[in-house]
């Protein structure tokens, strides 16, 4: 609990808004030599899972989602950005395929934590909370991403159909984000987006 304005409230928001930006410093911060591959990753994860959230907070998912962010630059053979003077894990492993590997598998731990707690959100009482964090997670995928997965694919379609599923979805938004799927569908090399866009159906509300 945080005072805020004399008053007491969960600190949840505030730790959401620190994480988001303490993973874009945790990117640039390099392996610790005898810790072993995203050590410091593991450690905030571990740190995250014992903390106690409030029971009707999705900030955990949230956060689980933007470590995802993290993981997906952290793939990446060049950073987006870097420190001056000090040698990321870009320089450090360059691709190196076990280093990737080690990045899919802590992604696909932290996916599962992911689905986990939207299943947990299909009372009535909690499905308009499972559509929206349903959306969420699917814009994810979709800007982080690899598509061509199969197995990615169809939980980005899985998602789509739940942020849908209960009436809760809002119509403009899965109309424009459909959009933008069609066109990155036209981009060269980007046909699998097409494929995507037909098994995204729109439910009417009628």
């Amino acid at each position: 609990m945080i005072s805020v304005d004399g008053k007491m409230r969960p600190s949840d928001a505030f730790l959401l808004e620190f994480l988001c930006n303490f993973f874009s410093t945790l990117l640039v911060v390099p392996d610790h030599p005898e810790q072993g591959v995203l050590f410091l990753v593991r450690g905030l994860l571990n740190v995250i899972q014992d903390y106690t959230w409030e029971d009707n907070s999705d900030d955990k998912v949230r956060i689980y989602t933007n470590v995802l962010h993290l993981l997906s630059a952290m793939t990446q053979e060049t950073f987006i950005y870097h420190v001056d003077k000090v040698d990321s894990n870009d320089t450090l492993y360059g691709g190196d395929s076990k280093f990737l590997a080690e990045i899919n598998k802590l992604g696909e731990t932290v996916t599962a934590q992911i689905v986990d707690h939207l299943k947990t959100l299909g009372k009535e009482e909690t499905q308009k909370r499972q559509s929206q964090l349903a959306l969420y997670f699917f814009n994810t995928i979709l800007a982080h991403g690899d598509l061509r997965n199969n197995k990615i694919n169809q939980l980005s379609v899985n998602l789509w159909n739940l942020a849908q599923k209960h009436g809760f979805a809002d119509t403009k938004t899965m109309v424009k984000t459909l959009d933008y799927i069609k066109r990155r569908s036209k981009q060269p090399d980007m046909s699998h987006f097409t494929d995507l866009a037909l098994r995204l159906p729109l439910q009417s509300r009628t």
